[in-house]
């Protein structure tokens, strides 16, 4: 999942710091118009599809999925469409990809659905009571005889455990922030000393400037320090 404290900052309803870029909005952009082309061939594809659901799990978790659909055998499924760089897609696939010039590694393995992407849908998946997750990635460079598309289908029990965890998460993140802590700038079990430093999540994160004037580790907080 996100960043602790990007999520406590979010929580709190705190603006951000640090605007969006004009290329990030192209990128979205370009993201949203090829997300609602694969959502509505699905739609037409799927005879009981069901496109923007949203949910609430707990109280205090708000969700919302893409897609949901049933199986032939009944069973439920819940989507979501990513849509992403040439980069990101061959981390995931392993695909080899010559287009735009990009290097490969010769020794290249498929990284799979990204994790805070399996947590996002399974915690949806709960929310609506679906069985199984379906992510479809898509790059936003189509390239004459390379792959663009990749999907990953799983079973919601295979990774309960990892959703059941993030969750956990959450729930400490809300509480700390109900009780006036502001969590560590922590990403994925490591504590950010300096985020200036850190290209991920930190160089793309709307609250840099701000966060970056406070210590790593958990802190008593008023909204008003970050002004």
């Amino acid at each position: 999942g996100a960043c602790a404290r990007q999520i406590a900052f979010r929580v709190m309803g705190i603006e951000a710091s640090n605007p969006i870029t004009g290329d990030a909005l192209f990128n979205f952009s370009l993201g949203d118009h090829v997300h609602d082309i694969i959502q509505a061939t699905m739609l037409a594809a799927i005879p009981n599809a069901e496109k923007e659901i949203s949910g609430v799990y707990e109280d205090f978790i708000t969700v919302r999925a893409d897609l949901k659909y049933l199986t032939p055998e009944g069973k439920l499924v819940c989507g979501e469409i990513k849509s992403v760089s040439d980069f990101a897609f061959k981390l995931i696939t392993g695909k080899k990809l010559k287009s735009n010039g990009q290097w490969n590694k010769k020794d290249q393995q498929a990284e799979g659905p990204k994790s805070e992407n399996v947590l996002q849908v399974g915690i949806s998946a709960k929310a609506i009571g679906a069985e199984y997750l379906h992510i479809i990635y898509a790059r936003k460079t189509a390239a004459k005889d390379e792959p663009i598309f990749a999907e990953f289908r799983i079973k919601i029990n295979d990774v309960d455990d990892k959703i059941q965890a993030e969750i956990e998460r959450l729930r400490y993140i809300v509480k700390s922030v109900e009780n006036g802590q502001l969590p560590a700038r922590e990403f994925e079990g490591e504590v950010i000393l300096d985020p200036k430093a850190k290209k991920w999540p930190c160089a793309y994160c709307g609250f840099l400037d701000k966060c970056q004037k406070l210590p790593a580790q958990t802190i008593p907080f008023n909204p008003s320090e970050t002004k």
